[in-house]
């Protein structure tokens, strides 16, 4: 995948969008170099960078090296020992894949993750998040070097940095509540980078992606600068590229082009023999010079586009035809047929900065009856984004919001009422729907002012930003040396997040509407606004867990946190309206005064513009007890046969408006605020592996599950039915609104097998393969919705990853690889007859690699969607229009990385060993 702003994202941007970036990871040759997933005697580290005490990293040596070391449970143990359900990526996978780049490589990769690609990316687990404004919490958290950074408007999956340098990546099914603490319904996605080593190493990377253009250059460095005291961990990356998507409107602009720059820096100290300390601080900064909304529409089904009408630009001048012999044909579409989804046309270019400053800083102090750890972190992330809402252009088609941003007709012939400062007195329409001026002359493009705050002509959408995150996590972790295991901890997490909108160019509501509120009180519904709202949250907890081998074969562990979130929110509306109509002054649609009653279909100044519409100010505090429990048996066979208990918890919170929704066929209202949601998650699960001899070695997992949700969290657009006592003219408002839906379930089976086999078709080549499959199904029951599906859950899914390697001796050539992953979804959604399509993913890569001096090199070919396969990734349905969204066609390019390390001979020997 390469870098890439969402494009899958409908007007709802408005509301919530993150970036999709890319990064770019070497090739296998540093896979090679530093051995995946090591166990902690090795480096001493377990997989989130904390130190292992000196009994576990003893425990721990005494592991193959094919044993995948994790921290599930907030300790260093072997995945196949983990009464969870889980999937390990290693760092050599991520290396041969080209590294991981977004939260749709994670959804591609990992058993039972489903990921949005709509507006805010997150991540979607046995079906919890799937109920999400940009202002809910994430029902399944993440992790980053041990700190949790998800959270805050686009917030709820990992930026373009986090995947750098990336060590391993863990997810855990699940409800993992009693440990993770909120949030962690669903699961927790937990992603490690490579901390500073007691060597010199470094890695620079070069890709080149033909089909995006893209230009990608990485590069690491570490050095110790007081041996075997203080070690220095240094790395940058750089992208550029045009992409797939052009803007025919501005003669072929392309609106997914992009640069991205970051850095790192990370200092590990080893103060004394028990005492060590590690600080990872980066930056990374997103830019796109032009954006749009993402989500195509259209008025016929299966047709992208549909056109009326001859375009013109913004001035009212004649758009000449891509092919004249075509009588109509609009820029870049060819009339009514379908069109490419890669052609588009709109008026506003939009743009998007995203940048994130995050720091981390572990201290792990080896006590004489336990281990010591301290995690502090700290994320700030910055977002600047506008796009087109109505994604169409001046005499072209309406894709979305076509009566806020055009006439009645389905092309927008005469733009919307002129708002910025010019003809703004009596207006009107004809019988085309046209608006007209004074004297009855049709507005015109040339009558629109496109120069002010907000200027007319363009539907345009805008975002401002700023989320702060500070975690801090203290724990106590015994030591390994007898049957009782145990630790406790302590966390508090501060949470800020100020967020300013704005949508203007839009045309003024003209049917009053009756408040249900008020009676029979007749109200407007505002459309050009200025939203600012602030979420502010804190969180306390402590947990403790423990376990004991009452016999050889017999574990019982459990865990208890206590978790205290304090939620508030504030909100105000300012009209931004300069203009209001009205469809008649008296009767059944007369309205207030203080907006003027005039003739039928008239437009006049509004005098509310500028003024603080509707206030909301919300304040609730959570307390909850989340406990989990596990019974683990081992077989003779070593073989792991485990029941387990637990349960997830996401707290509450306030919408910015109230307002009635149609539930199951009958109105409802949806309050402003919302109450937490519970899941218990009750599982039955089997890990098993057999050794064979010449390194041969298959390892399985299989789980049978059931989650069983109550106040299941789900989302609905609304018109706002709590009005601000002070507004006398009783505004309405529109937002997409939480609310508690019920109780639901959703419950299935998990299969997870990774495979390694050596000398297959010659004597020293290597064959690994690694892949899933699940299956799930799921119901509301309760509520005025009670039988339906959750969405985001599908049938089945399988994914899979393939990787051959083969020893050869050809000058600085001394070894083959290939590899391939793949995954498909079936899913049966029954939330909307539209549904989705089936998901199906192939990429490849292949190349050689060498060593030169005590360098190695790697030279690869990729390709991904290799098949070209194209399907539609969604199929929204945007105010009454069908949307769709498709796939990334196929991308081909070609990568070099060079490595190289001290302790390269030693590594290069126990490769040979293995």
């Amino acid at each position: 995948m390469s870098f890439k702003v969402s494009l899958r994202s409908a007007s709802a941007l408005a509301l919530g969008v993150s970036a999709t970036l890319a990064v770019g990871a070497a090739g296998s040759a540093q896979a090679q170099q530093s051995p995946t997933a090591q166990p902690a005697g090795q480096g001493a580290t377990t997989s989130d960078g904390l130190s292992a005490s000196k009994d576990e990293r003893t425990d721990l040596d005494t592991l193959d090296l094919d044993t995948i070391i994790v921290t599930a449970r907030r300790r260093a143990e072997a995945l196949q020992n983990v009464p969870v359900s889980g999937t390990v990526v290693t760092e050599q996978e991520i290396l041969d894949l080209g590294g991981f780049t977004t939260e749709a490589d994670l959804g591609i990769l990992f058993t039972g993750v489903e990921v949005d690609l709509n507006g805010n990316q997150e991540f979607f687990i046995r079906g919890a998040g799937t109920g999400v404004t940009p202002f809910t919490s994430s029902a399944t958290t993440q992790f980053r070097n041990g700190a949790e950074v998800a959270g805050g408007f686009g917030g709820r999956g990992f930026e373009r940095l986090d995947y750098f340098d990336s060590q391993q990546t863990e997810v855990y099914r699940g409800a993992q509540g009693a440990l993770y603490g909120r949030n962690a319904v669903g699961g927790v996605v937990i992603m490690n980078n490579h901390e500073p080593a007691p060597h010199r190493e470094y890695r620079v990377t070069s890709q080149y992606d033909f089909s995006n253009e893209e230009t990608r250059v990485e590069a690491v460095y570490n050095t110790p600068l007081i041996e075997d005291r203080l070690f220095l961990r240094i790395g940058a990356v750089y992208q550029d590229k045009e992409g797939f998507y052009q803007n025919d409107f501005y003669n072929g602009q392309s609106f997914d082009s992009g640069s991205f720059g970051g850095g790192r820096m990370g200092l590990k100290a080893l103060i004394s023999e028990d005492l060590d300390a590690t600080l990872i601080v980066d930056y990374g900064e997103a830019v796109t010079d032009s954006l749009y909304g993402g989500i195509v529409t259209a008025t016929v089904p299966g047709q992208f586009f549909t056109a009326n009408g001859n375009p013109v630009d913004l001035l009212g001048n004649p758009l000449p035809d891509r092919d004249p012999s075509v009588a109509g044909l609009q820029v870049g579409f060819p009339g009514t047929d379908p069109g490419s989804i890669y052609r588009q046309a709109f008026d506003t270019p939009g743009s998007y900065d995203e940048g994130t400053l995050t720091a981390n800083l572990r201290i792990n102090w080896d006590l004489p009856f336990a281990v010591a750890q301290s995690i502090t972190g700290y994320r700030q992330r910055d977002y600047d984004i506008s796009f087109d809402a109505d994604k169409g252009y001046l005499g072209g088609v309406l894709r979305a919001l076509p009566a806020q941003c055009g006439a009645t007709t389905a092309a927008r012939t005469a733009g919307p009422v002129p708002i910025g400062g010019r003809n703004v007195a009596v207006l009107g329409r004809n019988a085309l729907g046209q608006f007209v001026l004074t004297g009855g002359r049709p507005a015109t493009a040339a009558d629109l002012d496109a120069t002010g705050a907000d200027p007319a002509g363009k539907c345009a959408n805008s975002t401002d930003s700023r989320t702060n995150i500070f975690t801090q996590e203290i724990r106590l972790v015994s030591k390994d040396d007898g049957p009782l295991t145990w630790l406790v901890g302590a966390d508090f997490r501060r949470f800020d997040n100020p967020v300013n909108q704005f949508q203007v160019g839009r045309n003024p509501v003209v049917t009053p509407a009756v408040n249900t509120t008020r009676g029979s009180f007749n109200t407007l519904q505002a459309r050009n606004l200025n939203l600012i709202t602030r979420n502010y949250q804190e969180n306390y907890g402590l947990y403790a867990s423990i376990g004991y081998d009452f016999t050889d074969w017999f574990n019982l562990s459990g865990s208890l946190r206590y978790s205290n979130d304090s939620v508030k929110s504030r909100t105000e509306s300012t009209d931004l309206d300069r203009v209001r109509g009205f469809v008649a002054a008296t009767g059944a649609n007369s309205v207030p005064v203080a907006r003027g009653n005039v003739a039928a279909g008239s437009f006049v100044l509004n005098d509310g513009y500028g003024t603080i519409i509707q206030r909301f100010y919300g304040s609730e505090r959570f307390e909850v007890v989340v406990p989990s429990v596990a019974a683990t048996f081992t077989l003779p066979n070593d073989d792991l046969f485990y029941m387990s208990f637990g349960q997830g918890y996401r707290a509450g919170g306030f919408n910015r408006i109230s307002g009635e929704a149609q539930l199951g066929g009958a109105t409802v209202v949806l309050p402003a605020a919302y109450d937490a949601e519970n899941a218990d998650a009750y599982e039955i699960g089997y890990k098993g592996g057999m050794r064979f001899d010449r390194g041969r070695s298959f390892n399985y997992s299989a789980s049978i599950f059931h989650t069983r949700y109550s106040d299941f969290i789900n989302t609905r657009s609304v018109n706002s039915g709590e009005i601000d006592p002070n507004d006398e003219s009783g505004d309405v408002l529109s937002d997409t609104v939480a609310f508690n839906l019920g109780d639901a379930y959703i419950q299935g089976v998990e299969v997870d097998g990774r495979l390694k086999w050596n000398s297959v078709l010659f004597e020293d080549d290597e064959f690994s393969w690694r892949a899933g499959a699940t299956y799930g199904m799921s119901k509301v029951l309760s509520g005025p919705e009670r039988g339906r599906e959750l969405t985001f859950v599908s049938t089945w899914t399988y994914n899979g990853t393939l990787t051959y390697r083969k020893p050869i001796s050809l000058g600085p050539i001394d070894g083959l690889f290939l590899s391939t992953n793949y995954y498909t979804l079936i899913d049966t959604d029954n939330q909307s007859p539209r549904g989705r399509d089936y998901r199906r993913t192939v990429n490849a890569r292949g190349g050689f690699e060498g060593e030169m001096g005590n360098q190695r090199w790697q030279l690869a070919l990729f390709s991904d969607n290799v098949l070209d396969v194209s399907y539609d990734v969604t199929r929204p349905t945007i105010n009454g229009v069908p949307g769709y969204s498709q796939n990334d066609p196929i991308s081909v390019g070609i990568r070099f990385s060079i490595s190289g390390s001290e302790g390269e001979s030693g590594r290069r020997e126990k490769r040979g060993n293995r």
